[in-house]
C-alpha cells in the first residue's frame, strides 16, 4: 500500500519488538505461539501483564483484549 500510494499514509504504528530476529526465529515463534493462541486464547497473555509490565494493566484493556477474535492475531502471526 504505501510503496503503491504513499500520499495515502500518514503513519504506520505498531506494538512490539521483534529487533533483528532471522526469518528462522520468528518461523519458530509463530510455530510455538499459534497453538498456544488456539488453546488458551488471550489468557496466558494476559496473565503474564503482571510479570511484564511496570504498571497494572487497567482491567477495562483486559477486557477490550478478551473482547477481540483471537483468530485475527493468529492471521497477523
Amino acid at each position: 500500500m504505501a510503496d503503491e500510494h504513499p500520499a495515502r499514509i500518514r503513519a504506520l504504528v505498531g506494538s512490539g519488538a521483534l529487533g533483528e530476529t532471522s526469518p528462522e526465529a520468528l518461523g519458530k515463534i509463530v510455530a510455538r505461539l499459534v497453538p498456544e493462541f488456539r488453546e488458551h486464547g488471550w489468557n496466558k497473555m494476559i496473565d503474564q501483564f503482571g510479570v511484564s509490565e511496570r504498571e497494572p494493566v487497567p482491567e477495562w484493556t483486559k477486557e477490550r483484549i478478551r473482547a477481540t477474535d483471537v483468530e485475527q492475531f493468529i492471521g497477523y502471526l
